[in-house]
């Protein structure tokens, strides 16, 4: 056989014995004591990855590729090791590959693929050099030959954390290289020189006697456990008393009759208001509400679009929520509202843009109020707006049917006011 490690004058040779891929231990004897065993991991999937060009499933294939396009691919179970097998006790993990052809010398090496993979499908793994001088010197001559590798630090990983343990691949030692060979897989049944995985194992010793277990010492006698006392007598529940009979109600007495409209009073005289006369302790809290947006918004043509408003600069009466149907101003109390809207928008450039004020729903209601800005992109009106309780206002962008686009506008500089002015009959 040829071994990596070993001097190139005598890396080759005509040995080719058979080998075997199924576990087996080899136990020395000596005083009747083992002091060693061997492993053979059985080889369970073995293909080629192509790496330049197109893929091509070697898995059924007697013979695979290694060039610079080729990598072969071996895979080895190690589930069928002795329980309480551990990296500690490996003493040596040698890889064997059978050389069917070499076209063109060079050197090989081993890497280690970075995903699991199975000669079924093309693998599509990326490959990992293994450090060390795992190469070995292929000449023309090298043909019908064993190869060995030693991988006894890769074993030992693989038995640490058997998720790690995707097989090895055999490749060009140097990247660009000219190497052109092929080497038998298990599909190979005519030649029979299938890669194998050796792994020779250190025993540990016999363990020794267990000594004598001490005897357990008796258990003290458990006390005799009291009498329990008797219960006392409960005493007879009360009956409940009858309950009485609810009165009769009284009739109800006849309207008196509505009394003369007294006279009325003389007018007073004009009042003057004086500085600090009038504050806010006196005269409560008038409705009123402002917001602005800091929105990006898309519009749609040639429909309402409801402008929400995301910022308060103040509310005095909670008629307005940033969060929740935050387009609305909603009037708390009846009566008279100045209702004023500033719009600078940008980022339309339709022709007809306009704004509306809509009374208790945008497209639904009743729009009050409309200004056409056409292409100033600015615009600003204010109206005086009977209002109930409860009823509310929405202010309504409409970017016109010209252009056929929606548009994404900037609302950063548009504000929405509404305030209280006096009641209403």
């Amino acid at each position: 056989m040829w071994d990596a490690s070993a001097p190139l004058s005598s890396a080759i040779t005509k040995n080719k014995t058979i080998m075997k891929t199924l576990p087996v231990l080899l136990f020395t004897a000596m005083f009747g004591v083992s002091t060693a065993f061997a492993f053979d991991a059985v080889l369970t999937d073995d293909t080629a990855a192509v790496l330049v060009g197109s893929p091509f499933n070697y898995g059924a294939k007697a013979v695979l590729p290694v060039d610079v396009n080729h990598n072969a691919l071996f895979s080895f179970d190690l589930s069928s090791l002795p329980a309480g097998t551990t990296s500690a006790k490996v003493l040596s993990a040698t890889l064997t590959v059978f050389i069917d052809n070499v076209t063109r010398a060079g050197s090989i090496s081993l890497s280690t693929p970075g995903a699991a993979w199975g000669e079924d499908a093309i693998p599509a793994v990326t490959f990992t050099t293994l450090p060390g001088s795992q190469i070995a010197m292929v000449p023309l001559n090298a043909k019908n030959n064993f190869v060995r590798f030693d991988v006894t630090n890769l074993v030992k990983g693989w038995i640490n954390t058997p998720a790690i343990n995707h097989g090895v691949a055999i490749n060009a030692a140097v990247s660009g290289t000219s190497i052109a060979l092929s080497l038998d897989s298990k599909e190979n049944v005519a030649a029979g020189h299938c890669a194998t995985l050796a792994i020779e194992f250190v025993d540990q010793g016999a363990t020794g006697p267990q000594g004598p277990q001490g005897a357990t010492g008796a258990t003290g006698a458990q006390g005799t456990q009291g009498t329990k006392g008797d219960t006392g007598l409960q005493g007879q529940t009360g009956s409940t008393g009858a309950t009485g009979t609810t009165g009769t109600t009284g009739a109800t007495g006849a309207q008196g009759p509505k009394g003369d409209k007294g006279d009325t009073g003389p007018q007073g005289s004009s009042g003057t208001i004086t500085n600090g006369s009038v504050t806010p302790d006196k005269i409560g809290s008038v409705p009123a509400v402002q917001a602005t947006a800091n929105i990006t918004q898309v519009l749609s043509r040639n429909i309402e679009n409801a402008l929400p408003w995301n910022q308060e600069n103040f509310d005095a009466v909670n008629s307005h929520d940033t969060s929740n149907q935050s387009s609305r101003f909603v009037a708390p109390v009846k009566g008279v509202y100045l209702v004023y809207v500033e719009e600078n928008t940008t980022g339309h450039t339709g022709f007809g843009y306009s704004l509306s004020i809509w009374k208790n729903g945008t497209g639904s209601g009743t729009k009050v109020s409309q200004d056409y800005s056409s292409y100033s992109k600015k615009a600003s009106f204010n109206i005086l707006l009977p209002l109930s309780a409860g009823d509310f206002i929405e202010c309504s962008a409409n970017i016109g049917s010209n252009g056929g686009l929606d548009e994404t506008v900037t609302r950063s500089q548009d504000s929405f006011t509404m305030v209280w002015l006096c009641p209403i009959p």
